[in-house]
């Protein structure tokens, strides 16, 4: 079964390249592989490892329910680019890098893993060149940077399975511990080394967004919890926990503060969910079982919103040739589907009410609020500046215009809009999620290893 799921959407991938100009066939066969991907990860399988070449491969029910969650968001991604272009080759590189991924979680060998991760993240990192001015110099930060975590995680895992067979030789912990959180750090682009993210929200296609800023996280979150189940050093989970806590609380309240001061709507974007994202490191360095299923749950809100407002920002930048301030005059009339998608996706990753990412929200901030309720309302606080540039972004795109230039299509428009809508569903009706699928999702999220 495994290997079927890396067989699959390499096969695939190879058939798209002769027919790499036919878009909208690409398109279709690329989304459909995916879709089957998703279909086999959620059915009920055994879980018994398998053997390849003496190494273990087992992907159990919670990391196979990861791995689906990803693979619907770039399936619909592909969907969209059906009418706003992405490229001709992100259809077969997409599908390669998916076949990485999931060799990567399913390999139960750590230092392989992690050779397998870095591969898929610097294959990802080639998807952000576009045709906009600025794309290639936000592809090539992003590849070298991205390029330089690998190393560090590399020699992370090495020190970490050192360690375990030579627990006297302390240094090999103090190289893994700085090394790990290096790398971590920078491929997951938390504060301070974010550098890489803005750009690619604002010049780097939506596929690229959506590989590098939901993807790549869920998967380096899964290689982390795979890494600490091999770590044993006195206090590694307190260690892990509270740089967790901490390394979220800065990217939250600094996101926030960046998204504030950005004069377009990529950039703004960006910076929302660099801050949202620290909400789900926060979460997971509560180290309660309610709070590790919050983070998780705010994980595929996350994914959707960012997808949502990265589309919107799509089609306004097609529509309007722009997504600064200035560019956004009479973009309610021209292209009002996207900017839904752009105001409730952004408002969904500020954590605002009505919204799906403040349901989850509210119980993280529940769980801070009893342990330190100060840094609960700081946090509460800071995620108005998120808000507040969503809404200044709105009034810029309510001033009418004379123009009569091009609209929006109805197709990408209305994808837009369905998203958008089961965001404001889920924030109106909480339960909605729990109600469709709550004792498959209780079960899935029981034995989260931050728990």
């Amino acid at each position: 079964m495994i290997l079927t799921l890396i067989a699959l959407p390499l096969v695939v991938a190879v058939l798209l390249l002769p027919l790499r100009r036919y878009r909208y066939i690409c398109a279709l066969l690329s989304a459909g592989a995916l879709a089957v991907l998703v279909a086999a990860l959620t059915a009920p399988a055994e879980t018994n490892a398998w053997l390849l070449f003496g190494r273990s491969l087992n992907l159990p029910a919670f990391e196979s329910m990861v791995l689906a969650a990803c693979f619907a968001l770039l399936a619909l991604t592909l969907l969209y680019s059906n009418w706003v272009p992405q490229g001709e080759q992100v259809y077969a590189t997409t599908l390669g890098i998916t076949a990485i991924f999931v060799a990567s979680t399913a390999l139960r060998n750590i230092a392989l893993a992690t050779l397998l991760l870095e591969a898929g993240i610097i294959a990802s990192a080639m998807l952000v060149p576009s045709e906009r001015p600025g794309a290639a110099l936000g592809g090539m930060r992003a590849l070298v940077l991205l390029a330089l975590a690998g190393p560090l995680l590399l020699v992370g895992a090495w020190a970490i399975e050192s360690y375990a067979s030579q627990p006297e030789r302390v240094q090999l912990l103090q190289t893994a511990v700085i090394t790990l959180t290096l790398g971590y750090g920078i491929a997951l682009g938390v504060v301070p080394f974010h550098v890489w993210l803005p750009a690619i929200y604002q010049h780097g296609r939506v596929l690229a967004v959506v590989m590098l800023h939901i993807v790549v996280p869920a998967m380096l979150l899964l290689h982390l919890g795979n890494l600490a189940q091999i770590a044993a050093w006195p206090g590694e989970q307190t260690y892990m926990l509270g740089l967790m806590s901490a390394t979220g609380v800065v990217t939250a309240i600094a996101g926030s503060i960046m998204a504030l001061t950005q004069r377009t709507v990529g950039r703004a974007i960006g910076y929302a969910a660099l801050a949202d994202f620290g909400i789900v490191l926060l979460a997971l360095g509560l180290g309660t079982p309610d709070s590790a299923r919050a983070a998780f749950l705010h994980m595929g809100y996350r994914g959707v919103a960012v997808m949502t407002a990265a589309m919107g920002v799509g089609v306004l930048q097609r529509v309007l040739g722009g997504d600064g301030v200035d560019d956004l005059r009479g973009a309610f009339r021209r292209a009002p589907l996207a900017m839904l998608g752009v105001m409730l996706g952004g408002l969904s990753l500020a954590g605002m009410p009505l919204t799906a990412g403040f349901t989850t929200r509210m119980t993280v901030y529940g769980l801070l609020a009893a342990e330190r309720p100060q840094l609960g309302l700081l946090l509460v606080a800071s995620s108005f500046g998120p808000a507040w540039a969503v809404a200044r972004y709105a009034l810029a795109a309510w001033v009418s215009t004379p123009s009569v230039e091009s609209r929006e299509r109805l197709a990408p428009g209305a994808l837009i809009a369905l998203l958008s809508l089961a965001l404001l569903a889920v924030g109106i009706w909480p339960d909605l999620v729990q109600s469709l699928a709550g004792p498959w999702l209780r079960t899935i999220l029981g034995s989260v290893v931050w728990q």
